[in-house]
């Protein structure tokens, strides 16, 4: 009996342990067509974005056609050109998003 007890809670434990899936408010589309891990207040400031996208990025060179690079290109593009730009993290997010929502997919 004492043997049954333990196995009964450790499933007890087991169970209420497990992590539990939330519905997650962000986006995660996997076809690059919408903006990835963007939530959805963020949608209104894509005009901002390619606003800043116009008038910070084209300062220094000519502007990439955002559907020339992917969502896992433009990542760590925004990452080294947003201090150059010198985009605080709120407008680096719109521009990010911006080019995100316009960005190439891929083919599988």
């Amino acid at each position: 009996m004492k043997k049954s007890s333990g196995i009964i809670l450790l499933c007890f434990l087991a169970v209420a342990c497990h992590r539990k899936s939330v519905p997650q408010t962000e986006k995660n589309v996997s076809d690059n067509k919408t903006p990835v891990n963007v939530r959805p207040e963020k949608q209104a400031n894509l005009a901002e974005g390619e606003a800043l996208y116009q008038a910070n990025c084209g300062k220094c060179h000519d502007l990439k056609d955002p559907s020339r690079y992917t969502v896992a290109e433009w990542r760590p593009i925004m990452e080294s050109m947003a201090p150059k730009a010198r985009l605080n993290m709120e407008q680096k997010t719109d521009v990010l998003t911006y080019v995100i929502s316009k960005a190439k997919s891929i083919k599988n």
